[in-house]
């Protein structure tokens, strides 16, 4: 009778054991999973394609973009021509309808637009086109669809001809654009692509971990989740908000003014990846840092840019004239 008991009692402190590890096993596991990040590990949602050298980029000039018909797209590109100033041709009343027209077709985005002054009925048509086209393919072409709405993150964009003192300025989901101190239209879509992208790197592209990143800071916040993946693109040429590695060279960099702090390192080199594709890819195949930069950006857009000018392609067939611009929404 002891011995039956004894054998029961084995049993029962063996099943127990058992359980206890399974248990322990799989707090383990689902601690280890949710945690693996913050020891360590980067974010893999975001590729490792190397678009310089093996795979094409493909432009996204589609006639659909805008929602509304090839004429407006037609329109937009040419004003994208260097040097191209902004003029109208036709009738006030035409370019009202189209621009009610446009609008009605992205309502959500139209009415987070205010212009700011005295602007034609041409200005405020071609303005909100080259902004819906941005916007859109932005929110279109982010490989991460869990990531928010770069739409839904905006909450006003105000384009102001009232002589405000500087050119643009963003908060986390506010821009603002001064176009009496832009001179062509090709400027303009540059700086509202400049000035997006940091609400994008800052506001849409974050991480999920509970701990924070200590090396990289938001004006001296501790602000970064620590797999955030925009912080394997500062760490190529920073170690610190407003500290560059000491053998960071000016080649590396996209632009003068993207040798001031890490965001505006990725907001220039996004802006010349969107919008001058062609010279950007052809610097990077000399420059292992840039390579880097312009395959985490063609990466995070599956391989998709939104324009080049010929002026791009002239500069990316003569790499001996190549100069990294001041800034690169003054490219020309």
């Amino acid at each position: 009778m002891y011995d039956g008991m004894e054998i029961k009692s084995s049993r029962w402190l063996w099943s127990m054991f058992i359980l206890k590890f399974a248990i322990a096993t799989l707090v383990f596991y689902i601690w280890f999973s949710y945690n693996l990040k913050e020891i360590g590990y980067q974010t893999t949602y975001i590729d490792d394609v190397d678009y310089v050298n093996q795979m094409p980029v493909i432009e996204m000039w589609l006639s659909t973009a805008t929602g509304v018909d090839s004429d407006i797209d037609s329109l937009l590109e040419s004003l994208l021509n260097p040097q191209h100033q902004v003029s109208d041709t036709l009738t006030q009343d035409f370019y009202t309808q189209r621009f009610q027209t446009l609008c009605d077709a992205h309502q959500k985005l139209c009415t987070k637009i205010v212009f700011a002054g005295d602007f034609s009925s041409y200005e405020k048509l071609i303005y909100a086109a080259a902004m819906i086209r941005i916007v859109t393919q932005t929110d279109r072409l982010l490989i991460a669809s869990w990531l928010p709405s770069v739409v839904d993150t905006l909450r006003t964009i105000t384009i102001n001809s009232d002589g405000w003192e500087r050119r643009w300025g963003a908060t986390r989901n506010t821009i603002v654009l001064n176009t009496s101190l832009i001179d062509t239209f090709s400027e303009f879509f540059d700086v509202f692509t400049h000035e997006l992208w940091h609400i994008v790197d800052l506001w849409v592209i974050q991480g999920v971990s509970r701990n924070k990143d200590q090396k990289f800071t938001e004006f001296g916040r501790v602000v970064f989740a620590a797999d955030d993946p925009s912080l394997s693109y500062y760490n190529l040429s920073w170690t610190s908000e407003s500290t560059r590695y000491f053998q960071s060279r000016s080649e590396d960099f996209c632009s003068g003014y993207g040798m001031t702090n890490p965001f505006e390192d990725f907001a220039e080199c996004f802006n010349l990846y969107m919008n001058h594709n062609a010279y950007f890819r052809a610097i990077a195949e000399d420059n292992d840092i840039l390579k880097q930069k312009y395959n985490f950006l063609a990466n995070i857009l599956n391989g998709w840019y939104l324009f080049t000018s010929q002026e791009d392609v002239r500069l990316a067939q003569n790499k001996r004239t190549w100069r990294r611009p001041r800034d690169t929404t003054r490219m020309w």
